[in-house]
């Protein structure tokens, strides 16, 4: 494999290890006095500054007119995109990066829900690809609830952040079923985003995730979000003094488990839909092909 057939993988390994330095800056942003909503602030207008020049400048001839209707489809996905945000950043504030990391993996199973909700998702009960959506989805929750709700005994920790470690949660325990909740309602924000789009038509064409969608598609960017788990927990457990539990590690599984149950029902979909297309084509083909042969004969 040379170098330009490894840019991607380590542009999705980058992605990772960015998603979860957000995860360490918020969390460290907030305990040294910064409230949520200027973080969100601060985090908006730095992306603003960076993503929109570049949509006026490369996007220019493409740009749809600014409409009223417009302006209010933005102001739609701005709602949701806040509500991702604050409560995301109140649930980092009081639990493990590992477990912000190992929640978050629910947006897909969500989005399934959200697009079958409201029509933008076909449903086969007997179709194979469904079936593993819908259990990926249940097993997600599963996940879920298990990482929440099961802690059980400490696994992993760094010796010298124990004191640090124990002086913390003698002042703030960490609420994890508070945690949880806040993380779902991101999840579900974040989900509602992702339809929001779909409804509006527009998505962002500027990073490295959508550049990696064409190169290798959503499958390929899909399983690298696991990753993500296993970095927070490295990095929460030698830099931030965070434990790890057995239930933290078992839900994780589950949820991973679940994760790829719902990206392979939606490859299996995928492909379904091509092998129909390219049958279809073929048959056009060979009857393009017959009336040639016929017109030929009759002449």
């Amino acid at each position: 494999m040379g170098m330009k057939d490894a840019v991607p993988y380590l542009g999705m390994v980058g992605v990772q290890f960015i998603q979860v330095g957000l995860i360490v800056a918020i969390k460290e942003a907030t305990s040294s006095g910064m409230t949520k909503f200027t973080f969100v602030a601060y985090y908006n207008a730095l992306s603003s500054l960076i993503l929109l020049p570049t949509s006026f400048l490369i996007h220019r001839s493409t740009r749809p007119p600014i409409t009223f209707s417009l302006l209010c489809k933005f102001f739609l996905l701005a709602v949701f995109g806040c509500i991702a945000n604050v409560t995301g950043n109140a649930a980092i504030e009081i639990t493990p990066a590992s477990f912000t990391s190992a929640i978050l993996n629910l947006v897909p199973g969500f989005t399934f829900i959200l697009a079958v909700i409201f029509r933008m998702e076909e449903v086969h009960y007997r179709s194979s690809s469904t079936q593993a959506k819908s259990i990926g989805t249940l097993v997600l929750i599963v996940g879920a609830l298990v990482v929440t709700l099961y802690k059980g005994p400490s696994l992993l920790t760094n010796p010298s952040h124990r004191n640090i470690s124990q002086r913390f949660l003698i002042q703030q325990e960490t609420n994890l079923i508070t945690g949880g909740v806040l993380l779902v309602i991101d999840c579900l924000a974040s989900s509602a985003f992702i339809i929001a789009q779909g409804f509006i038509g527009s998505a962002a064409q500027v990073s490295i995730v959508i550049w990696c969608l064409k190169k290798r598609g959503p499958l390929f960017v899909a399983v690298f979000h696991p990753l993500g788990i296993i970095i927070s927990a490295a990095v929460g457990i030698l830099f931030l003094g965070d434990i790890m539990y057995l239930g933290s590690l078992v839900g994780s599984i589950i949820i991973v488990a679940g994760f790829y149950s719902v990206m392979w029902g939606k490859a299996n979909e995928r492909k379904v839909f091509e092998d129909e297309v390219s049958s279809l084509d073929e048959s056009t083909s060979e009857e393009a092909t017959l009336l040639q042969n016929i017109q030929k004969t009759q002449f």
